[in-house]
């Protein structure tokens, strides 16, 4: 059997999960699952990616990471390559939070 391609998200697909990611946050903050350290966690992940990418507030992944409603229209679209993944990231806290009783 053929090994199918990874599928490798585009810039749009990327921003549409991540959308998807933080409304499971928002979900868990009503079930009590959310703790301040996940918020910690967020913006202490944030002001690294920043000290490291300077342009960070250019691009939608950071303002959406943040929680920041910039005008769409004038940010760079993707994600941020390798441990500064906000796809990655998110990922694995939700399903940090996802495992909690």
């Amino acid at each position: 059997m053929e090994k199918q391609p990874e599928h490798i998200p585009g810039p749009e697909d990327v921003h549409h999960r991540i959308d998807a990611l933080k409304q499971k946050i928002v979900e868990s903050i009503e079930t009590g699952k959310y703790q301040i350290s996940d918020y910690e966690n967020i913006m202490a992940f944030a002001k690294d990616i920043e000290r490291r990418r300077p342009d960070a507030k250019e691009y939608l992944i950071f303002q959406q990471l943040i929680g920041s409603s910039p005008p769409v229209a004038d940010l760079r679209r993707g994600d941020f390559e390798g441990d500064d993944s906000v796809l990655k990231f998110l990922s694995v806290l939700v399903g940090d939070i996802e495992q909690r009783p």
